[in-house]
């Protein structure tokens, strides 16, 4: 599996690395095969997908899986993760993303065994002077008080499933324990096989939206594809996932004329979905840089925006190319092209004006950008940004009200003091743009996920996935996908 070969580069001399521990669950759901008698000697395509229940006190989390295992109602363990692969879990807050496939034979199973390397967490927020700070924790090898638990058997069956590991960061970093270090360091996991438990991620997670990736391979006409995520830790420290993608006459290109167009080193983001030996289908392929010189790319939440001509600060969670800034760097964004992500096709019927760039962008946003430099400039200067795109994000919030505005269902969400918009709005030296940071209006539609198990309405606790936009002051949210939330 190919890995990536420059080392993160850190420019935050506040992290603090300490050993922790840290809880995973695991949700495996069917992927939809109608499929559900064993076939003795027979195998099925497991697909691994990766996600996260948090709040807002953790903005980034990388770890490295070493293995993962089932273990059949007759004793045999069977391996679903042999070789180590590592995934940046906070941007899969809701969302999934595929790290690997295996073929596993079909049988019940009643446990699991899983393995974990090296990780890395961090969180950030505003200091007592004001400024940005930040403080983290990091670990090598294999942390102590591992347990996996399954409540229910998974059945392997049919052609084809999806098991989705999901962290669940909420269960063991607080809101308050995260930036004074109280962490604690137990670690639970779970293995859940039956749709109808009450799950807080998408229980078919087959289809992928919003996938980050660098093309490493491509055949002669550009429908197959292989393409390199983008993760948060240095790929020394394990592989990251690797995707075999297709192309059709039905997958929609944006920013590239079409599938001929594509070269290896291009940056993409992909909506796609699973296919049964593994592979993913695109229905969605954008290109935001069309250049793979030099490239560098990197993706991340917006953490200051300076009134003056300086440079803006932002967090890096995905970051590929020689140019790297690990959690804190700073960036030149006075020569960037502003642009949206393409993944929502509805923007020019919401009730607002759908805009980012230089004067209405806000501390908390996520953005993708890229660079074009060999190296990381020397001295005091910083890397200048070619492109900067506004994608998608989740917040975690309580619903205050809900209501109508045209085609849409607008609910008021009230987000956590730790919250990156809430905790980011107001700092020494910045626009403050924002006249109710922590309040977002959330508007969705009939494409809108519905992924909730919990009742949605007034007080509940939920977690939105869409592109934020600062309108004249308001945050508001073209919402995609809607998870049960946790409480903050």
């Amino acid at each position: 599996m190919p890995k990536k070969d420059d080392a993160l580069r850190s420019s935050n001399p506040a992290f603090l690395a300490a050993f922790i521990s840290m809880p995973i669950a695991l949700l495996a759901g069917c992927s939809g095969t109608a499929a559900t008698k064993v076939a003795p000697g027979a195998n099925t395509s497991v697909s691994i997908a990766a996600a996260s229940t948090a709040n807002d006190a953790v903005s980034f989390y990388d770890i490295a899986i070493k293995s993962l295992s089932l273990v059949s109602q007759t004793g045999a363990t069977v391996p679903i993760v042999s070789t180590p692969v590592q995934a940046e879990f906070t941007h899969l807050n809701g969302p999934v993303e595929p790290i690997v496939a295996s073929q596993v034979p079909q049988g019940v199973y009643t446990s699991a065994k899983i393995t974990l390397g090296d990780y890395s967490i961090f969180c950030a927020g505003l200091g007592i002077q004001g400024g940005v700070q930040g403080q983290g924790a990091s670990g090598i090898a294999q942390p102590a008080n591992v347990t996996i638990a399954m409540p229910k058997p998974i059945t392997v069956t049919g052609s084809n499933m999806t098991v989705t590991l999901n962290l669940v960061l909420s269960q063991f970093v607080s809101t308050s324990s995260c930036l004074v270090g109280s962490m604690p360091t137990n670690q639970q996991f779970e293995i859940y096989a039956d749709s109808g438990i009450m799950q807080p991620v998408d229980v078919s997670p087959q289809k992928f939206s919003a996938l980050l990736g660098v093309i490493a391979s491509l055949n002669a006409d550009g429908t197959g594809l292989t393409i390199d995520s983008v993760e948060g830790l240095p790929g020394s420290v394990a592989p990251v996932p690797a995707w075999t993608v297709e192309s059709n006459a039905n997958t929609v290109f944006q920013g590239v004329a079409g599938a001929s167009a594509l070269d290896t080193g291009l940056p993409v983001e992909l909506d796609a979905t699973i296919q049964p030996d593994g592979s993913l289908m695109a229905s969605r392929i954008a290109v935001y840089d069309t250049s793979a010189s030099n490239l560098s790319l990197w993706s991340g939440p917006l953490l200051s925006v300076p009134s003056s001509a300086q440079p803006i600060l932002a967090l890096g969670r995905q970051a590929a190319g020689p140019i790297y800034g690990q959690q804190f760097a700073q960036f030149d964004a006075s020569q960037a092209k502003f642009q949206l992500s393409g993944q929502f096709g509805n923007l020019a019927t919401l009730p607002f004006a759908a805009a980012f760039n230089a004067s209405n962008m806000v501390p908390g946003q996520d953005i993708d950008m890229t660079f074009h430099q060999e190296s990381y400039p020397a001295g005091s200067n910083v890397p200048v940004v070619s492109t900067m795109t506004l994608v998608s994000q989740t917040i975690n919030g309580q619903v205050t009200a809900i209501g109508k505005s045209g085609a849409f269902t607008t609910y008021t969400v009230w987000l956590g003091t730790n919250d990156l918009f809430a905790n980011l709005a107001f700092q020494p030296g910045q626009n403050n743009l924002l006249t109710s940071p922590r309040v977002v209006t959330v508007y969705a539609d009939e494409n809108t996920q519905m992924l909730n198990s919990l009742p949605l309405g007034v007080n509940s606790f939920m977690r939105f996935n869409g592109l934020v936009f600062n309108d004249t002051g308001s945050l508001r949210m073209d919402c995609d996908q809607i998870n049960d939330g946790v409480a903050e």
